[in-house]
């Protein structure tokens, strides 16, 4: 099955775009198991490369937005009651 979609992030999209050609490697498949919480082990996996990949601009689309806290705004400490 080709792969439908993958979250990149802003810094992949912008050194792939500074730095043609890029191969985009991604791997989905993964099983993660965390009985041991200590150790948690990762199994499996399925590797999908893209050969020669250009973020297309119409392609993208953000699925987070960064964003900072307005200087107006105080920070405050909480203490949980215990």
């Amino acid at each position: 099955m080709p792969l439908a979609a993958a979250e990149l992030t802003v810094n992949e999209v912008a050194h792939a775009g500074k730095y043609p050609p890029t191969d985009l490697a991604v791997i989905d498949h993964i099983e993660l198991d965390v009985s041991v919480a200590e150790a948690p082990t990762a199994t499996g996996g399925r590797l999908s490369v893209l050969k020669d990949w250009t973020p297309a601009t119409a392609a993208l689309r953000p699925t987070a937005t960064p964003t900072t806290r307005p200087p107006h705004l105080t920070r405050r400490e909480i203490t949980p009651k215990i």
